[in-house]
């Protein structure tokens, strides 16, 4: 996992950008369920299975097949090649995971 590059948190945290959720909604046809939209809408192979494994990871709130427009568009970025950091996210995450443990 590469510790370079842009704060995945940044990008995926984003649930209230407006724009952003209509661009993944035009690009990707999205169907939009109770509380996000329903991954099976997207239809890059890609970009689907990428944004599966990055809701699993990123959103706990959902269910497993629906995520927000933030985490599709992070998942697009990762399939294009985009370093992002994860480094902060899996200290972040087991600190949070710690306790629980």
């Amino acid at each position: 996992m590469p510790i370079k590059g842009n704060n995945p948190v940044a990008i995926a945290g984003k649930s209230s950008d407006l724009a952003l959720a209509e661009a993944m909604k035009a690009k990707y046809k999205l169907e939009k369920r109770k509380q996000a939209y329903t991954i099976t809408s997207i239809k890059d192979q890609g970009v689907r299975i990428t944004t599966w494994l990055l809701a699993g990871k990123l959103t706990r709130k959902f269910h497993v097949d629906e995520v927000l427009a933030s985490v599709i568009a992070l998942a697009k970025q990762c399939v294009e090649g985009v370093q992002f950091n994860w480094a902060l996210f899996l200290y972040n995450k087991f600190l949070t995971n710690y306790g629980e443990a």
